[in-house]
């Protein structure tokens, strides 16, 4: 990793290096000039070389393109958004295709809207000092030790100066850093406003996107990539939800960022292996993913033979349904309540320290509950709360407004 590491240079080298690392193949997700190949050799000895053996997917591309633009990419979540405006901050022509209907109903806006940094201002502010290589332990602890060190270390590199960038975007960051125990040993943590979710770094995403002009195809679905026999991935088959299908050619890269599992039960089952134990044992799963997330960047990938670092999804419980056909995104988490609630499983018995983060990540613990479902119990004090009105409020509402019975209140303990 080059000691010279900036937002700018991880994502200039082709317009897509930041997916190059996460599939962890050069090349195999920006349509990169010689100069870009430097690492593999130059296009032509890399032509010559892929010329050898035959490709290991379809390398047909159309004979005629829909659209031509620089940067492509498919996914307008955080990570979409960012690498969009970046881009086109760099000088670039991006074009955005997304499956939600709009920017900000996305997978961060459901989140619960936390976001880590190294080195900010806000820090600063309040005399936190910060080390690097103790928040890349922190993340790979957290991890279990399960995630890609490169990427985790240049994240780590660069999580400061995108925190403060961010909120030079226009996104709305609460004047505040906090300790997210026992994820993180320094004091690390940003919300924006409104808290308890991810809204407000979207609606900044949002507006700096607005602002310069950039074209997004909302409600359009990423189908396919197109890898020419090169190797070189140079667009992509979307598809709306009119029925208008476009094959968008890419000059300078494609970034793919479309999300990932999300409600995709067989994917999960496939990628992830205590999803399949998961599966057997549980008596309901609901996505708590916006309804359009279904695990296309991963089955794009496996159809040009991409590569995905093995690092599973090890997510674990919290979500509520509040509607029949929608996410289960009333989510109940015990570190945003820590002493207002406890949380018994079907039996009635308290299973769980609900001051502690680790439960939630930690599939040990809820597997051995009867049927995998738990309930959260709370009093009229911790609802009127703070807590209460910001993480209960909202779901009791909308479950009461979609005549669901995730909700209960009584007056007494024996009644509930």
């Amino acid at each position: 990793m080059s000691e010279e590491l900036s937002r700018r240079s991880f994502i200039r080298g082709g317009a897509a290096a930041v997916a190059a690392t996460a599939v962890g193949a050069a090349g195999v997700l920006s349509g990169c000039s010689s100069q870009d190949l430097s690492a593999t050799g130059t296009a032509e000895s890399q032509a010559n070389e892929n010329s050898k053996v035959p490709p290991a997917w379809d390398a047909t591309v159309p004979e005629a393109w829909d659209r031509e633009v620089e940067m492509l990419v498919l996914g307008c979540g955080i990570a979409g958004a960012c690498g969009a405006v970046e881009g086109y901050d760099l000088g670039l022509d991006v074009l955005v295709v997304d499956a939600a209907p709009t920017i900000t109903e996305c997978c961060c806006t459901q989140s619960g809207g936390a976001l880590c940094g190294c080195g900010t201002r806000i820090q600063e502010d309040f005399d936190v000092i910060d080390d690097v290589e103790v928040m890349i332990q922190d993340v790979r602890n957290d991890g279990g030790d399960l995630g890609d060190p490169e990427v985790i270390r240049a994240f780590c590199e660069l999580s400061g100066e995108t925190v403060d960038w961010l909120e030079d975007l226009g996104c709305d960051v609460i004047q505040n850093v906090s300790l997210n125990e026992p994820s993180h040993t320094i004091a690390r943590t940003y919300n924006t406003n409104p808290p308890g979710n991810g809204l407000g770094w979207m609606e900044g995403l949002q507006g700096a996107i607005e602002e310069r002009g950039i074209e997004v195809l909302s409600d359009t679905r990423a189908q396919k990539l197109y890898r020419d026999a090169d190797g070189v991935v140079v667009g992509a088959h979307v598809e709306a939800k009119s029925g208008e299908t476009l094959d968008i050619r890419a000059t300078k890269g494609v970034l793919l960022a479309v999300g990932g599992l999300g409600n995709n039960v067989d994917m999960w089952n496939k990628h992830c292996l205590t999803m399949k134990e998961l599966s057997s044992e549980a008596k309901r799963i609901v996505g708590a993913a916006p309804a359009d997330v279904q695990g296309d960047g991963y089955r794009m990938l496996e159809e040009i033979n991409g590569y995905c670092y093995p690092s599973p999804p090890n997510y674990g419980p919290g979500g509520v349904a509040v509607s029949n056909d929608g996410p289960a995104s009333g989510i109940l988490l015990p570190f945003n309540w820590k002493d207002s609630l406890i949380e018994v499983n079907k039996d009635g018995k308290r299973f769980n320290d609900e001051s502690s983060f680790h439960v939630f990540y930690d599939l040990k613990t809820p597997l051995k509950q009867p049927e995998m479902w738990h309930v959260c119990i709370f009093d009229e004090t911790a609802r009127l709360g703070q807590n209460g009105q910001t993480n209960a409020q909202p779901i009791i509402d909308e479950a009461t407004a979609n005549g669901m019975d995730s909700v209960k209140t009584a007056d007494t303990i024996e009644e509930l």
